[in-house]
């Protein structure tokens, strides 16, 4: 079942990512350096500019039932990474354990 609304404050999130308290998974990690040549200080910029404009829908995770993703369609601008041009990130984040998840980061 998906959600129409945040099941997290995205404000939430990036302060926990300001605190350092995040973590980012290896499949987000790997696909952002696939499909963007971002790093992941890259990867932190970019959630910091996330907006709730940019909400798409909050789903249950597919691994652990119970948890829940909330989804983002990110524009990435001009000049970061190698990308040159706008394009849109799918962007999966969660808060787990008091600390932000980043759980996908890929073209979409």
């Amino acid at each position: 079942m998906d959600l129409r609304k945040p099941r997290y404050s995205l404000e939430r999130i990036k302060s926990l990512v300001r605190q350092k308290k995040y973590r980012i998974t290896v499949t987000a990690l790997q696909t952002a350096i696939t499909d963007f040549g971002m790093e992941e200080d890259e990867i932190v910029f970019e959630i910091e500019k996330i907006s709730p404009a940019e909400f798409y829908k909050s789903m249950d995770s597919f691994k652990a039932k119970g948890f829940w993703q909330d989804v983002y369609h990110h524009t990435i601008c001009p000049g970061v990474g190698s990308v040159g041009v706008k394009t849109k990130a799918y962007v999966k984040l969660q808060i787990s354990e008091d600390n932000s998840v980043i759980i996908s980061f890929k073209q979409l």
